[in-house]
């Protein structure tokens, strides 16, 4: 049937987000080499400049007999994507109209919207189906599109359906990944030369982000800041405010960010800059993206360091660290969050689970039962300071159990960053000795 042109070729509207524009081409160009170009698939970033994008869009819909809806990511913002399918069913009720979703194999059905299509996994059985279905019967098209493919070209048609299903799985890779980010916003002064404003900076996210977050679609700096300072985890966001002040310099940060756990599942994210936006060469925006690393710290909680072989002075100070570093982040950091936004029930649940780790964790811990001599395994000049951590250790000790037999959320609070100053400095000198083994050992030749 002729389009509005007099073009008798099949007008197909391809919806994806502009994360999916490769994906997008990719069917493109395949649906146009598989129909013998009988097809004729239109992308919405391809339209010239100087045309009003919405009215482009809409004509395209109008006149598109399909509609093919690429959903790569549940928590993705389809809200765009949505009113294009919109607007295809409700510009015209003619029963020769389609719209075909293809969605990733890993999303169990359509958006809810549309969840009443029988959709197609972007595996290679789906994608063979949806190419079978468009190319080789009428059901969409009215005619059968290229009956000699199979025979003529099958090596073709093969290879169109493992490039589309690799090409699939990389934009769900990519959209699963940077889905989780934030942007944080600052006012400037564009006319002067007045520094970046970050405790006055807007923070907004997808309703995914901002609920790791632990906060609403738009937050204040200072409101996120505040939250984490509560619980002790809030480190990430002073490098954060250390990155801001590189990007003023004209440097780049290029490094992950101190981890933290999430307020609101728990789990682990490592923060990243990923994009900065200037005016005038003035920041005035930076994109931060959560990376999940619960299996790496899970990982980081049950490594053991092998002892037995080691140098009899070394084991002392090698124990202290790696047992620091299993109180750090097996103990402090969930237990002071835990704690900090506890109801009263759960207050006592988690004391009663916090007094059971530290017993456990004495036990286990070597390391920390020579406390009162360990200062001796440290240079000269460090002693003073592992010994005051040493001492700020034991008498803390002493209070955080009476405090959790009340429990007294206060001084468990303060006895539990008390104890963290001790780890901290445990941390910083023991992984300085250790440095210090490692210098002294033989270069080895490559």
């Amino acid at each position: 049937m002729p389009n509005h042109n007099g073009d008798t070729r099949i007008q197909v509207f391809i919806s994806h987000k502009m994360e999916d524009k490769r994906l997008a081409e990719k069917i493109r160009d395949k649906l146009i080499i598989l129909s013998n170009s009988k097809l004729d698939p239109y992308l919405c970033h391809e339209i010239p400049g100087g045309r009003d994008y919405q009215e482009e869009i809409e004509k395209s819909l109008r006149n598109s007999q399909i509609l093919i809806f690429l959903y790569t990511s549940k928590e993705a913002d389809l809200k765009w994507c949505l009113y294009e399918a919109g607007v295809f069913v409700g510009s015209n009720k003619s029963e020769n109209k389609y719209l075909l979703c293809i969605k990733g194999s890993q999303i169990k059905e359509p958006p809810v919207a549309l969840r009443n299509l029988q959709a197609y996994n972007a595996n290679e059985e789906g994608i063979e189906n949806f190419l079978a279905d468009l190319l080789f019967k009428d059901t969409f098209t009215g005619e059968v599109l290229n009956d000699t493919l199979l025979r003529d070209n099958k090596r073709e048609y093969q290879l169109a359906i493992e490039e589309i299903e690799r090409e699939f799985y990389a934009s769900v890779v990519s959209t699963e990944f940077f889905s989780k980010r934030a942007s944080i916003k600052f006012p400037t002064d564009l006319n002067g030369e007045g520094e970046i404003q970050i405790d006055q900076a807007t923070i907004t996210g997808n309703e995914h982000t901002m609920k790791i977050l632990g906060v609403s679609r738009m937050s204040s700096w200072d409101n996120l800041y505040e939250l984490y300072s509560k619980s002790g985890n809030a480190q990430w966001l002073d490098e954060i405010r250390e990155c801001v002040q590189q990007i003023c310099r004209q440097a780049t940060p290029n490094r992950p960010l101190t981890p933290f756990r999430s307020i609101h599942n728990g789990t682990y994210y490592t923060p990243m800059v990923s994009r900065v936006e200037r005016i005038q060469n003035n920041p005035i925006r930076i994109c931060v993206i959560f990376i999940d690393t619960q299996h790496i710290m899970e990982q980081a909680d049950t490594a053991r360091v092998p002892f037995s072989d080691m140098p009899s002075d070394q084991v002392a100070i090698t124990q202290l660290v790696s047992m620091a570093l299993t109180l750090r982040w097996k103990i402090l950091e969930p237990y002071i969050e835990k704690i900090g936004h506890a109801d009263e029930q759960e207050l006592k649940d988690h004391c009663k689970k916090l007094n059971n780790e530290l017993s456990e964790f004495q036990k286990e811990g070597e390391g920390f039962k020579t406390l009162a001599v360990v200062a001796n395994y440290f240079p000269v000049e460090d002693r003073p300071l592992v010994q005051k951590a040493a001492n700020k250790y034991i008498d803390v000790k002493k209070e955080i159990e009476k405090a959790l037999d009340s429990p007294n959320r206060d001084k468990i609070i303060r006895a539990l960053n008390d104890i963290r100053w001790a780890n901290k400095v445990f941390l910083k000198k023991g992984t300085e000795v250790c440095s210090t083994y490692i210098d002294e050992l033989e270069p080895i030749e490559i």
